[in-house]
């Protein structure tokens, strides 16, 4: 597809008006599931390279035809803000289909984020007399790119914008329970408010589903039943342990325990043709649950919950996961601790993928296996954190190592990876070489033990180096890592860990 969005040198209405069409057009072609997986991805790039940071608030991202400040009030409203929302919603949506691009899309999550932050600047109002239109107007893409359900899904990914979408949602509802919708010169705008109320009430999908059995991909009944359902991605099922019952599995109630598994997006016929297969009320229960998906909780998806009782010498161990998986794939698999740059999973996906960390530094070489992790989970790693070394990526200063010699405690994050990608990050993280034992650098694999019964591995240098502080940039690195895995603790706990080292 030809560029979508771009900023012309010239003011010229007719064709500020076009690139607004177009942005609309694609939001449509992508909400109609009309674009191929290579022009969604040339879409998306073309809006991730224009997204321009607001000069006076860089945290702030717009996708404006032409400069603010050059434009009346609404002009801003139509040209500013207005390709604004329709480019967030396209993300937003291209997000929904496929949550994978928060990792395989450089750029991708940081833009989005700035760019909701920046459509919350008139709180969706239009100007003047149009207030009220412009904010139906505004809702009307936020619901044709599935906002709504993306804030359910992810409600901190940018507070600002979900808490503004969700009040102005309910002051919808509010002026539509006085049967009469109206702006400041009483013109009626009743029909179009419930036209904006009914799409933001329609999800891109009616029902997610988790499916650990027959249903996962491979497997004999996946085909036939979710065929033409949206994959959503990977995804684990807390607090739960997987039964086999001989030909299928059953979950039930564990704390503690982890279900791997698949979820999906399903349609109202999908899902009861399901709860055929599933025996729901009687075999199963349908429950619904939170389940873990790339570091993110949805906190409302469909689970099938075993109904009988089950025999405790039937349980499947985590690495025994997924059910049906050749054994021999699964003996393949590695927990890879992370505890440096890597806990932020942008990085740590670079080494896969082959791309350079925000532009920094040499671009590693791309893994043969590219795919991101089957999962991810926190763990605290058994030794402590130092800084040593001297990094030419990182301002000449110390990276981290992990001291092996003698017990400790640590943050990190286990992402479930094969054999192979954890051997090729080996040699990523030594210049692309195997190194020698005596390498100064990560020069040993080390095992941490086992998580659920696979290896828990990380690297390191075989002795304790002589310390050497970190710079900024990379301390900084460290601690939106942290964030990003350990948002529960404050920001003031991390930067005192960091700290400590």
């Amino acid at each position: 597809m030809t560029k979508t969005f771009y900023r012309p040198e010239l003011w010229d209405f007719p064709v500020l008006d076009k690139i607004l069409r177009d942005l609309r057009d694609a939001l449509e072609e992508l909400a109609q599931g009309n674009l191929s997986p290579e022009a969604q991805k040339e879409l998306f790039q073309n809006l991730l390279d224009e997204g321009k940071p607001f000069p006076k608030d860089p945290q702030r991202v717009f996708w404006g035809i032409a400069e603010p400040d050059t434009m009346p009030a609404d002009g801003r409203v139509r040209y500013f803000y207005r390709p604004t929302y329709l480019a967030v919603a396209i993300l937003a949506l291209g997000v929904l289909r496929d949550p994978s691009l928060l990792q395989t899309l450089p750029g991708l999550e940081e833009t989005l984020k700035k760019g909701l932050h920046g459509a919350t600047g008139r709180s969706f109002l239009g100007a003047g007399a149009d207030t009220l239109d412009g904010r139906l107007q505004a809702l009307e893409i936020f619901a044709q790119g599935g906002l709504p359900e993306f804030c359910r899904q992810y409600p901190d990914f940018c507070r600002t914008f979900t808490d503004l979408l969700q009040a102005s949602m309910e002051e919808l509802d509010t002026l539509l329970a006085r049967r009469k919708v109206q702006n400041e010169w009483r013109e009626d705008y009743t029909r179009q408010a419930e036209a904006v109320q009914a799409l933001l009430q329609k999800s891109p999908w009616k029902h997610q589903i988790f499916v650990y059995g027959t249903l996962l991909q491979g497997n004999r009944n996946h085909e036939h039943y979710l065929q033409g359902s949206t994959y959503l991605g990977d995804g684990i099922l807390p607090d739960y342990a997987l039964y086999d019952l001989g030909s299928y599995p059953g979950v039930k109630p564990c704390p503690g325990g982890k279900v791997m598994g698949e979820i999906y997006g399903v349609d109202d016929e999908t899902l009861q043709r399901i709860h055929g297969l599933e025996g729901e009320g009687e075999l199963y229960h349908y429950r619904k649950r939170a389940v873990l998906s790339l570091g993110h909780l949805l906190p409302e998806v469909g689970v099938y919950e075993y109904a009988k009782g089950v025999e405790e010498s039937r349980r499947v161990s985590l690495a025994d996961q997924p059910w049906g998986r050749p054994r021999q794939e699964r003996e393949n698999l590695v927990w890879y601790a992370a505890y440096g740059s890597n806990l932020l999973e942008e990085r740590f996906l670079c080494y896969l993928q082959g791309t350079a960390f925000r532009g920094q530094g040499r671009a590693p070489e791309s893994c043969s296996d590219p795919s991101i992790p089957r999962a991810k989970m926190l763990c605290r790693i058994p030794h402590d954190v130092y800084f040593a070394q001297t990094s030419s990526s990182w301002e000449g200063r110390g990276v981290a190592f992990l001291d092996g010699t003698k017990p400790g405690k640590a943050y990190g994050v286990a992402y479930l990876i094969t054999r192979e990608q954890f051997d090729h990050l080996w040699r990523e993280e030594n210049g692309g070489r195997i190194p020698s034992p005596g390498s100064s650098w990560y020069s040993h694999q080390v095992s941490l033990g086992t998580l659920h019964g696979i290896p828990w591995m990380t690297v390191t240098n075989g002795r304790v180096l002589a310390k050497n502080p970190s710079g900024y940039r990379y301390l900084s690195i460290l601690q939106e890592g942290l964030q990003e895995n350990y948002p529960h603790r404050s920001q003031q706990d991390l930067r005192d860990y960091l700290a400590s080292r």
